[in-house]
């Protein structure tokens, strides 16, 4: 009876750990989020600033119409460039079970070529697995 409230006193503190931890986490969270908006939020205020100021300075060389038509397409060249870049690649790679990376890595550190090759080199990393609960005996 000792050892099952033990067990339970130990769970209830390493749920209360967890919950520790994971409050930590979503404060850190949220820390980073805030501090990304801001920096978001001031970027655009800059960059709303730049173009006033680049306005005004095209303004007076230049007619109003022109200084816009010239800004609206700097904004999209410099928009598609950026949206290109955040879009990451097209096609993800599937994400391989560890037990074929496995075989691949040994496939090629074995310097297999061929697929009966490669079966074997795929044999090979498995050879010594045993079912859960089977010992090595007579193995020292």
């Amino acid at each position: 009876m000792k050892g099952l409230a033990e067990l339970v006193v130990s769970l209830f503190d390493l749920c209360e750990a967890e919950g520790r931890l994971l409050q930590e986490s979503i404060l850190a969270t949220a820390r980073h989020v805030g501090l990304l908006f801001l920096g978001l939020l001031f970027g655009a205020a800059a960059l709303a600033l730049l173009l006033a100021a680049l306005y005004a300075l095209l303004n007076a060389f230049l007619s109003a119409e022109a200084v816009l038509g010239i800004l609206g397409a700097a904004c999209a060249v410099i928009a598609l460039f950026c949206f290109r870049g955040a879009r990451g690649p097209v096609a993800l790679p599937l994400a391989q079970p560890e037990a074929e990376k496995t075989a691949e890595d040994a496939q090629t550190r074995s310097g297999a070529t061929s697929p009966e090759q490669g079966e074997k080199a795929r044999a090979g990393v498995w050879a010594s697995a045993r079912p859960y609960g089977e010992s090595r005996r007579g193995e020292a």
